[in-house]
């Protein structure tokens, strides 16, 4: 049949998306969409709240004394939810425009739990359909959420962030303080645990759309237990720890004292005292079951569903937290405030050996773990919802007739509790049996990685002594060395610094005979060009007589041209001859420098290894020192030699043979 655009409209109004198909169907023939123009009174500050008031479409100012506090504008995410639904009304509505609403009375919607302290709740047959990707309306399908006021989804869908993550990215890890509850909005993510430090990690769940974790930390104010990591790309909500607790945690988790308590034992009532059993045994509730909080989720089956549980831990913490545990799965639960401490002495036992049908086997500790397993915290935080399974809203089966009880209803109820206790015995000790063999075997792979680390050890040790040995060696060889060099190694860096400064200052007298001698070249030149000039001029002006005259000067000029070339001839010979000088004297020179800086690292090299005193030498470690030395006197003597002239004259005949 098809949907029609109104009742299109209504379906996405929470918490109307969480009604059935047939209830849905009924409610929209009982609704009425109108219509209003702007300036429209929808309800005014202080009147009581009988019915839930959604705008369809146009905007509705929040109005306070007279003062715009908010506005909410039709078919937005925030106008799913009906408006200022506090009791009485904390503002009035006033249209800013033309808008759409409706009205629809709360005891169409609501439903009441049965009891003395009756939390809000939404009716709901079945859960919605979430193929859309309707995350609110999945998150819905939650019996915590479905007991949360409009105006606090409203407030927490304000409030959420929406967080992209990449695949292996972690979101949270093991034992970091809690700090944010989280929503997976799109993707998976794996949760694992660590058992010890030295134990590898254990998947323990796969979480996917719309499912939640990490509220058991923020509650109980302990830890992380488990590491959450993305598995693939996605997007996460996350809702800070304080926004938490006041639009979840408080308005859900609930509270009882002493004298509470004490009635509702009265009322078919129990008691869960969520400590370990060591401290249970020191004083419980009278009556109580011991069920550790790491083993509450293990024990949910064997719950019964018409009773109410009060919760009991040290401080209320924890036993809040598995109040929260036992609401999301659809129990009555609430927690002990402030803890045992606040129990008056009349209502607390001691525990004999038999009077916990719930307690662990004599051959485990006494935290009710198997045995070698004392610093393991078996607690998981395991928080992504599940619906409750349909066979635990079944009526609990009638005791049957025992020939061997009294027939009377006191003692067949008795039975009946002994039997259900002893299951819940035989389940715990068939889950620690688990965890022992896993245990086990954990201990086997960390036996195996000792062996491996202990061969490791000795081979590492072998490899000390023979170090010690070679530094033992070395030094005494280093000390023969040290001796040496100071024997002979200052009176030949003397010689040498001696034979550079000769070389250097003969080399600074060469080039400046090589100096006189350019400019002496270069002003006899200039001379035979003057005179050149003068002859020619003379020659062109005419002013000569007779030819004898003339043959006489030019036969004067060619000798003086002749003496001056000879004159040139004869010091560009000296020049070339002071050149050679120059180039053996530098080639001298190059090979000293060499000799000397040779010297100079080895000395240097000595003088730190005697200062330092290292505490470890190797053999390798001197012949390094001895080839960068070699390499370095070969390198600069060869590359002395290529720079200069004579140097490569004197290598041509070796290569080329």
């Amino acid at each position: 049949m098809a949907i029609s655009p109104e009742a299109q409209e209504l379906r996405r109004l929470i918490p109307l998306n969480t009604l059935s198909a047939p209830r849905f169907e009924q409610l929209c023939a009982e609704l009425k969409i109108e219509d209003g123009p702007k300036g429209t009174l929808l309800f005014r500050q202080g009147d009581p709240t009988h019915e839930f008031v959604y705008v369809l479409s146009g905007t509705i100012s929040l109005q306070a004394g007279g003062v715009e506090m908010d506005a909410v504008t039709g078919g937005s995410e925030t106008g799913r939810f009906a408006l200022a639904h506090q009791n009485p009304r904390k503002v009035s509505a006033v249209a800013k425009d033309r808008v759409r609403y409706v009205r629809v009375a709360t005891d169409q919607v609501n439903q009441r739990d049965e009891g003395p302290a009756p939390l809000p709740g939404y009716t709901v047959s079945h859960s919605p359909d979430t193929s859309g990707g309707d995350w609110i309306s999945a998150l819905l399908r939650s019996p915590i959420f479905r007991r949360l006021p409009p105006s606090n989804l409203q407030a927490l869908l304000r409030a959420v962030e929406e967080i992209p993550y990449k695949k292996g990215e972690a979101v949270c890890k093991q034992d970091d303080p809690g700090d944010y509850f989280y929503i997976i909005k799109q993707g998976q993510c794996a949760l694992t645990r660590k058992p010890s430090q030295l134990a590898k990690d254990i998947k323990l769940a796969t979480l996917k759309d719309y499912d939640t974790f990490g509220e058991d930390a923020l509650i109980s104010e302990k830890p992380r237990t488990v590491t959450v990591t993305m598995a693939t790309d996605g997007v996460l909500l996350r809702l800070d720890k304080a926004n938490f607790m006041k639009l979840v945690g408080q308005p859900v988790i609930g509270y009882v004292d002493s004298a509470e308590a004490r009635a509702m034992m009265k009322q078919d009532g129990q008691w869960l005292d969520l400590r370990l059993p060591d401290i249970y045994q020191q004083g419980h509730p009278r009556g109580a079951i011991n069920t550790p909080f790491f083993s509450l989720r293990m024990m949910l089956p064997s719950l019964e569903r018409h009773r109410k549980y009060m919760l009991v831990c040290e401080d209320g913490k924890v036993s809040a937290a598995g109040s929260y545990l036992l609401l999301r799965h659809g129990f009555e639960a609430y927690a002990l405030r402030g803890g045992i401490g606040t129990l008056p002495p009349e209502l607390i036992v001691q525990a004999g050996p038999a009077d916990n049908p719930g307690d662990p086997p004599q051959d485990q500790d006494p935290a009710g773990a198997p045995p070698g397993t004392d610093d393991i915290d078996l607690d998981i935080e395991l928080t992504a919802w599940e619906p409750p399974d349909p066979e635990w809203n079944l009526p609990a089966p009638a005791p049957q007739p025992d020939p061997a009880v009294p027939a009377d209803g006191e003692s067949n109820d008795d039975t009946r509790k002994l039997r259900d206790r002893l299951a819940r015995a035989e389940r715990e000790l068939q889950f620690l049996e688990t965890e022992r063999g896993r245990l086990a075997r954990e201990k086997d792979a960390a036996l195996a990685e000792l062996d491996q680390a202990k061969q490791t050890l000795q081979r590492q040790e072998s490899r000390l002594d023979s170090l010690v040995q070679d530094h033992g060696r070395l030094t005494r060889e280093l000390g023969e060395a040290q001796a040496a060099l100071a024997a002979a190694g200052g009176a030949g860096l003397e010689e040498l610094r001696k034979e550079l400064a000769e070389l250097k200052a003969a080399h600074s007298q060469v080039l400046f005979e090589k100096e006189a001698a350019e400019q002496e070249v270069e002003v006899l030149q200039k001379q035979v060009g003057e005179l050149k000039t003068v002859v020619e001029e003379f020659l062109d002006s005419g002013d000569y007589s007779g030819g004898g005259e003339a043959e006489a000067l030019r036969s004067e000029l060619e000798m003086v041209r002749q003496r001056a070339l000879a004159e040139v001839a004869a010091l560009q010979a000296r020049a070339s001859e002071i050149e050679a000088e120059n180039t053996k004297l530098k080639a001298e020179t190059q090979t000293l420098k060499t000799q000397l800086s040779v010297r100079e690292v080895a000395a240097t090299v000595a003088m730190r290894e005697t200062s330092a005193n290292p505490p470890k030498a190797s053999l390798a470690k001197q012949a390094l020192w001895s080839l960068l030395a070699g390499l370095l006197l070969t390198a600069l003597v060869l590359g002395g030699l290529l720079g200069l002239e004579p140097g490569r004259a004197l290598l041509r005949p070796l290569i080329g043979g």
